[in-house]
């Protein structure tokens, strides 16, 4: 394939940063021209990877790298939110609990300037928000293809990230729950519709990538995207390093007793309440799980280490030893309100090791009773049945098969391939 091809996400870590650049990277292998463009990185720069400077459409040369020098001496010494926070503080003061992230599409970087978006022949968007992406700035008279993969329903939505049972998206979003009680609990139609007038002023056609079915759906259901053709393509797992390993080896290397039997849980910041942090806790407390051992990556939370049982591992970026987590644990639980597709049920699988969560988003389109159990959405005590389920019958899981399976739903190739046949299409 002879086209230009630039990435573009608001980081480089989380799920949706994390796919977005493992995309990019087998794309390179597969021979083409693609890059990838970020607003934060967190890895080490490399080759075709960018970091975005307000200054890159100037074409005086190191003057980037003098802005970006400064820029970080400034915000150290003289601190400032962007016009997006404050805005964000603005209309979000008052906003109830219990919900996940929310977002206006607000932002004053000149994205559509930038030098890799003008030579590139086709622009494929992953998770833009958080000031990096304003579609007002972007889309208008825009005459290149666009291809979105979606990672949650904010594109097609007034700002929430998860709808939940809300389905105002499927008109014009007024009236948002998530926004009773604020300053403006209408702002989220007007966010809607400046998405709608910014889309229907681009020329290049948008389309729309889902590593679901389940959310491909909601899309297509929604007032924003049901006119954009779309297609179901899982998310790139890095297929090299998360695989099947020797489990007591791992356990061994990481220091875990042989016989234990223990549970991992893997969120991006642990006490997040929308990742079901709750029903970790009340595990922990039940007689029935005290002879089990937790294990949990992702940010430390202070009110998790007064529980003895559990072991916080902190925030990982190596993939080998996240690998050894995986293949060293006998259960993964993710008992998170509401997913899409999430890459740690996906890293879990391809490791071997069974998986227990909630059925929600697009999560019972991978778990089926030979790789782990679905428990009723927000439910304890199916989740708490479903995990001593999956204990009572460990034999009967087959790791090498579960880990085959899942290597072949990722099978980079078929999946690359059916990428390439759609940007051509």
């Amino acid at each position: 394939m002879s086209h230009k091809v630039v990435h573009i996400s608001s980081s480089d870590r989380g799920g949706a940063g994390i796919a977005a650049y493992h995309l990019h990277q087998e794309l390179r292998k597969h021979g083409v021209n693609s890059s990838f463009l970020t607003l934060y990185r967190y890895g080490k720069p490399e080759k075709n990877t960018y970091l975005y400077s307000d200054v890159d459409h100037l074409k005086i040369p190191g003057l980037s790298i003098l802005y970006r020098f400064f820029q970080k001496v400034r915000k150290r010494l003289f601190p400032k939110k962007e016009a997006f926070q404050l805005d964000q503080e603005k209309y979000l003061k008052g906003r109830p609990s219990g919900y996940e992230h929310f977002s206006f599409p607000l932002s004053a970087k000149k994205l559509r300037n930038h030098p890799l978006v003008k030579k590139a022949d086709i622009i494929h968007l992953h998770w833009v928000s958080d000031g990096f992406l304003d579609p007002r700035e972007f889309f208008p008279n825009l005459d290149k293809k666009v291809y979105w993969t979606l990672h949650d329903m904010n594109p097609f939505t007034g700002g929430c990230h998860h709808a939940d049972d809300c389905q105002g998206y499927e008109k014009e979003c007024r009236d948002c729950p998530q926004l009773t009680g604020t300053v403006e609990p209408n702002m989220a139609h007007e966010m809607w519709q400046r998405k709608k007038n910014a889309f229907e002023s681009h020329s290049g056609g948008i389309k729309i990538i889902s590593p679901s079915r389940w959310l491909l759906e909601k899309a297509q259901q929604s007032a924003l995207f049901r006119s954009f053709e779309g297609i179901v393509i899982p998310n790139p797992v890095d297929l090299t390093n998360f695989k099947l390993l020797d489990q007591e080896a791992c356990r061994q290397e990481l220091g875990f007793e042989r016989d234990q039997r223990i549970i991992l849980f893997v969120a991006h910041h642990v006490g997040n309440p929308r990742k079901g942090i709750d029903h970790i806790i009340r595990l922990m407390e039940d007689p029935a799980f005290s002879k089990y051992r937790f294990c949990s990556v992702g940010y430390e939370t202070s009110e998790l280490h007064q529980y003895e049982q559990l072991r916080q591992l902190g925030y990982i970026l190596d993939k080998q030893k996240m690998a050894q987590i995986y293949n060293a644990c006998d259960l993964f639980l993710l008992p998170s309100k509401a997913e899409n597709f999430p890459n740690t049920i996906c890293e879990s699988l391809a490791c071997g090791t069974p998986v227990v969560s909630f059925a929600v988003g697009g999560i019972p389109e991978i778990i089926h009773p030979k790789n782990g159990r679905l428990a009723e959405a927000e439910n304890f005590y199916s989740l708490k049945d479903s995990v001593l389920e999956v204990f009572h019958s460990l034999s009967e899981f087959d790791r090498a098969l579960i880990s085959q399976e899942a290597r072949q739903l990722f099978d980079h190739a078929e999946n690359i391939q059916k990428l390439l046949n759609f940007y051509e299409r």
